[in-house]
């Protein structure tokens, strides 16, 4: 048999999971030119996860302002506000939504003397009240931390390679191939000119052919007659 709070449990780990997942891909974002995107398929092979995850995570945090989607074949996300204007807060209440975390079951309430005796419960839960002031305090300090001071932290601790490599990797998949023809109206235009170029011989062609047919089919009657004239004057 399955454990209902267990399963509330493992759900809500998932979750924090998911955002910690959504804080470091906004951190890639940051980087990224205002204007391109980064491609949801990108972000999860960086991240090694399955872009479905992402997907979900990145829809929540495009419903709550915090990236916008860019449409197309090479669409992806870029971040919809500044750095300094996106907390932690903001993050994980766009993954996780409003509801608090500690969520009072009322367990007294199906305490012995309540059910036996008749007691009237009291009207508020002590526990749930602490729980709900130390959430409000841990939702202040989650605040007062933005997207752009976990950027400088990261400046900070991990190695200088590992963050150029990170750019790197994320600027290199936006690169558009060198094969592709960077013209088309100049490679239209010299097609026509050579289109017109090949016509042109081949109509030269077609008229010297003609001129030689004409010529080599025409009969010089009047030059053999001449001589076959003065001939006959000589006799």
């Amino acid at each position: 048999m399955v454990n209902s709070h267990h399963v509330q449990y493992s759900a809500h780990i998932l979750w924090l999971v998911g955002v910690e997942y959504a804080l470091h891909c906004l951190v890639y974002l940051i980087d990224v030119p205002s204007t391109e995107s980064v491609g949801i398929k990108d972000l999860a092979k960086f991240q090694g996860l399955s872009e479905t995850f992402l997907s979900k995570v990145f829809g929540k945090l495009s419903k709550a302002g915090i990236v916008r989607s860019v449409p197309g074949v090479k669409g992806g996300y870029k971040l919809a506000k500044s750095p300094e204007d996106i907390s932690f807060w903001d993050v994980i209440e766009a993954v996780e939504g409003p509801k608090p975390i500690f969520q009072c079951k009322n367990i007294k309430d199906n305490g012995y003397l309540y059910r036996e005796k008749g007691c009237t419960p009291s009207a508020s839960c002590t526990i749930n009240l602490v729980m709900l002031s130390a959430e409000e305090k841990m939702r202040d300090f989650l605040r007062s931390k933005k997207l752009s001071w976990l950027n400088e932290e990261l400046e900070r601790v991990l190695p200088k390679q590992i963050r150029e490599e990170t750019r790197k990797y994320f600027l290199k998949s936006k690169k558009k191939p060198l094969m592709i023809i960077p013209n088309l109206r100049g490679y239209m235009r010299g097609f026509s000119l050579f289109k017109k170029m090949y016509i042109f011989k081949l109509s030269f062609q077609l008229v010297y052919v003609s001129l030689f047919y004409l010529m080599t089919q025409r009969k010089p009657p009047q030059k053999v007659m001449f001589y076959n004239i003065n001939y006959r004057e000589g006799m």
